[in-house]
């Protein structure tokens, strides 16, 4: 599909180059036969933006393009592919243009959250809205979150502002709390500077997925002319429709998740290093060490405040390792603190190092974490949820996370569940489980993204990092370092080890390429060895094909505009490669396992060497490899 959308954008362009040809011969002659010189068709895109755009600075760069002829830029901004709603919402570099994150864009995506609330009479219960601290090319997340408020107001639907940067956990924390519908959160969460987006979510706290974000799709698609393009939105943001939760969520918040705090002994003689990333979630973060009976963070200084440019990092997201967290190891190593935490600039991630007795570093990964808050959170079950049978507390996964979880749950007795990649998938089966009458202790995806309990049914790096400042405080208070206990949890449950990296791939014809590769070809089978290694099963959930089910039918969600492929191999290892949702990265994932640290590390270097030279043929396929 995406490879049919860029032909025929691609074809469309030609046609514009010659017919701008053709136009400026006919001027030559005379005549023209086109408006202000560019072709009918574009002349007529650029007064449309013009006319619907609400924001001067993105309607100056569509204007000075047409007063300067450029036919392919326009061409691209204006008649390219529009920016998709999915991932539970939009997510694109902001700038001017259908394909963009910009006031326009915006304006058409709460059109249509306002039409689907419409549609399933949900408008009066309200929506919750929030933003971070991005601003760009004239463009910021305020005006996206002030421009979505007023589309809502407008319609006569009540919304929840928080009107100052918020950490995205309280958004769909403030829906439970006060019954919206729907909630809005303004931020690209990791992605570098000049990128924004638009997350909303269901009522049940948990980012949409289909069919509702299908629904509000065609609904955006159905209502593209603006209702009211006002400028100046003062009314409607002052409209009694508009009320700021703030004080009343994050009062409710601090006290929820100091229910978690369950370990009050010797917790304060350790210090913790904190970094916000340049984020927004240093202010909360403050606020829980004192819910967790933990010293105050000591935050690194210069990533303390958030700022939109991100000035000290080459990209603003803890999980790509130590050149993230350079500044936050030299603050730890100066005030003597052994543990460092970091957020993503949004707060919904959480990443966490430890000082080793080397003076090295060791940057624990997604499925180390979970580990680590999996075995706290299963020996305080019983303070935490007292009454509850160990059977009916659940962990869940997403399916390209470690395995470790499920050998946990069958030592320990408690239900394993995994779910297609990302959290929305995750929130939802949550919901599923709590429906079923079960607890959630921990859900989880290897990108350090954790929901601890069900406050709210998405990732909190807060919360998460509450508590693992007092899980950490509560080891070291008994002379363990994380690593030292992660080690015997491994002896326990089995050693788990994976190796999670990706390419950067920004064409999506490129990308297809890669996994079409892989898919069956003249001799109608998919293949059976990559290198040495002999395939056991393989899970295609981009073509519905999994031959470990009856009738080779997938039973997770198959979704044909993504691409994901899991081999499962003979020698028990596991690799599954993926196309990013909210970048342009093509993802891999090998996991191995063994009785010894030793056998587990051996099979995975080798797993992911024959991955890398047999499936992704990274020079052959052009890959970038990550920096």
């Amino acid at each position: 599909r995406q490879m049919c959308i860029r032909d025929r954008y691609q074809r469309r362009v030609r046609g514009l180059r010659a017919t701008m040809l053709r136009a400026a011969a006919a001027r030559r002659r005379g005549f023209c036969s086109t408006r202000g010189g560019l072709p009918a068709e574009l002349a007529e895109a650029v007064q449309q933006w013009i006319a619907w755009d609400p924001c001067a600075a993105t309607r100056g760069v569509i204007s000075d393009l047409a007063e300067a002829g450029d036919v392919d830029q326009l061409s691209s901004r204006l008649l390219g592919p529009r920016i998709q709603f999915s991932t539970a919402g939009l997510r694109a570099r902001m700038d001017a243009g259908v394909g963009f994150m910009n006031e326009l864009t915006v304006l058409q995506a709460s059109q249509g959250l306002a039409v689907w609330l419409q549609n399933q009479s949900l408008q009066h219960r309200g929506v919750v809205v929030g933003f971070d601290h991005r601003q760009a090319a004239g463009l910021s997340s305020r005006r996206f979150a002030e421009r979505t408020v007023a589309v809502l107001a407008g319609q006569g639907i009540p919304v929840y502002f928080f009107p100052q940067f918020v950490p995205t956990p309280l958004v769909p924390v403030a829906m439970l709390q006060l019954d919206a519908a729907a909630g809005v959160m303004v931020t690209a969460s990791h992605n570098p500077g000049a990128d924004n987006g638009y997350k909303v979510y269901g009522e049940n706290s948990a980012q949409i997925i289909n069919p509702t974000s299908s629904h509000i799709s065609q609904a955006i698609e159905d209502n593209l002319e603006p209702w009211d393009k006002s400028e100046d939105l003062s009314r409607l943001l002052g409209s009694s429709l508009v009320k700021d939760p703030t004080a009343e969520v994050e009062a409710h918040y601090l006290q929820s998740i100091g229910q978690l705090a369950v370990d009050q002994t010797g917790v304060s003689s350790f210090p913790t290093t904190y970094t916000a990333m340049h984020g927004v979630g240093y202010d909360m973060m403050r606020k829980a060490a004192a819910k967790f009976n933990v010293p105050e963070f000591l935050p690194v200084p210069s990533q303390v405040e958030p700022d939109p440019t991100f000035p000290t990092v080459k990209l603003p997201n803890p999980e790509e390792g130590e050149g993230a967290l350079k500044l936050a190891m030299e603050t730890a190593e100066t005030a003597g603190s052994r543990l460092i935490l970091a957020h993503d600039p949004d707060a919904d991630r959480l990443a966490v190092a430890e000082q080793q007795p080397d003076r090295e570093w060791r940057l624990f990964n997604g499925n180390e974490i979970a580990l680590l808050f999996a075995d706290w959170l299963w020996s305080q079950r019983k303070t935490l949820h007292p009454g509850v049978q160990d059977s009916k507390f659940v962990m869940l996964a997403s399916t390209v996370s470690s395995k470790v979880l499920r050998s946990m749950a069958n030592h320990e007795g408690f239900q394993f569940d995994e779910t297609l990649t990302g959290f929305k998938w995750l929130g939802n089966k949550s919901a599923d489980w709590l429906a079923d009458g079960y607890t959630p202790l921990l859900a989880y995806e290897v990108e350090i993204g954790f929901m601890i309990g069900g406050l709210s049914l998405d990732k909190d790096g807060i919360r998460a990092g509450g508590v693992m400042a007092q899980l950490s405080a509560h080891h070291y208070t008994h002379n363990r370092l994380l690593s030292t206990h992660l080690e015997s949890l491994y002896d326990r449950y089995g050693y788990f080890g994976m190796e999670a990296s990706y390419f950067m791939c920004d064409d999506p014809a490129k990308m297809r390429v890669v996994f079409d590769r892989l898919r069956p070809g003249e001799d109608g089978t998919y293949p059976e060895w990559c290198g040495g290694h002999k395939i056991a099963s393989i899970r295609d959930l981009t073509t519905g094909y999994d031959s470990s089910q009856p009738g080779n039918k997938a039973i997770l969600p198959v979704d044909p505009g993504s691409q994901m492929i899991t081999f499962q191999f003979e020698n028990g290892c596991v690799c599954t490669l993926r196309g990013s949702g909210t970048e342009p990265k093509l993802k891999f994932y090998v996991e191995s396992h063994g009785d010894t640290r030793d056998k587990m590390e051996t099979s995975l270097q080798d797993m992911t060497s024959s991955v890398i030279e047999n499936f992704l043929e990274p020079d052959r396929n052009q890959l970038e490899w990550k920096a």
